[in-house]
């Protein structure tokens, strides 16, 4: 018997500012994976057979190597005898290590696959258990198993991994700006203090507070004080330097805010609906002077997450 499943999962922002770890937000921009098992010696044996399609394809390796074979020869070894009949297909439109979740995507859909082919009847709960512990942390693995803005946290030891969802006002639209460089998470992380002050830390709650506030209220105001972070943006400033050029160019324009995406490179821009042909059209003009290539990528929010289907 044949079997195939496509999980299609979307990419997200984590952070939102001060957010650290515990938020996320997840965009119309989506990674689907499809898994072709043919048993009873259909094939010949031959796999596992990957094929990669969409953003960054040729950056992908199609072995062992691939982020999706380490995660189900690690995490799923019950299934290591069905790897030769395997067939993987990845399309994705998401960038790599532009802060955007692609990984966490990855792993979110591979997670579900091998629930799937165990035998066990995947759900979301479950699924947040072992692909947030992968992770690492949970914000953007929630936001594509959950969709919409998604508060996570490690709740207790062992590890164990709650997520809940905030309805995303309608008005508030993201823009993205992709720069045409990379920043990988851990070198983002390496240039992180390992301690903050009290004060820094308490700014960081009470922003993260003001934040949910803005967003159950749909209060502009709330969010555009919420969004400041002194945890982790002035950091990476140096990796980033497109956040503050962002921020500058922004300051007068009508946009609600500017944080970083997740680590980097992608800066996350705020717009209401009306307001954003002016501030796409500002962010437009300034890519054009840029060195390097940048992208402006206006995106609608998921409020889906995780969808899959099975033959």
């Amino acid at each position: 018997m044949n079997k195939q499943l496509t999980v299609r999962v979307p990419a997200s922002s984590a952070n939102l500012g001060p957010g650290f770890d515990a938020l996320a937000l997840a965009y119309q921009l989506y990674c689907t994976l499809t898994f072709e098992l043919k048993e009873n010696g259909t094939t010949n044996g031959g796999g596992p057979e990957i094929t990669i399609k969409g953003t960054d394809a040729a950056a992908l390796p199609l072995n062992s190597d691939n982020l999706v074979m380490q995660v189900l020869e690690k995490h799923f070894p019950e299934l290591k005898p069905q790897f030769k009949n395997l067939k993987v297909t990845i399309d994705s439109d998401i960038p790599l290590s532009r802060g955007l979740g692609s990984s966490a995507a990855c792993i979110a859909a591979t997670v579900w696959a091998g629930m799937y082919f165990s035998g066990q009847n995947p759900d979301r709960k479950s699924a947040l258990q072992i692909a947030a512990a992968i992770e690492g942390h949970p914000d953007n693995v929630s936001a594509s198993i959950f969709g919409g803005l998604v508060a996570s946290a490690c709740v207790k030891q062992p590890p164990s991994y709650m997520a809940a969802n905030l309805e995303w006002p309608a008005d508030w639209h993201p823009i993205l700006v992709v720069p045409d460089r990379e920043v990988s998470t851990a070198h983002a992380r390496s240039v992180l203090p390992k301690m903050v002050s009290m004060a820094e830390a308490v700014s960081n709650i009470q922003n993260t507070a003001l934040l949910l506030m803005a967003i159950e209220k749909k209060d502009t105001e709330l969010l555009k004080a919420g969004l400041s972070d002194c945890l982790h943006e002035p950091h990476r400033q140096s990796l980033v330097p497109e956040l503050q050029e962002v921020k500058d160019l922004l300051k007068d324009s009508p946009a609600l805010g500017v944080v970083l995406s997740g680590a980097g490179s992608s800066v996350l821009v705020l717009s209401e609906a009306r307001n954003v042909a002016v501030v796409k059209s500002l962010l437009e003009n300034w890519a054009m002077s840029q060195k390097g290539t940048v992208r402006i990528l206006s995106l609608e929010v998921d409020r889906e997450g995780l969808r899959a289907s099975h033959e």
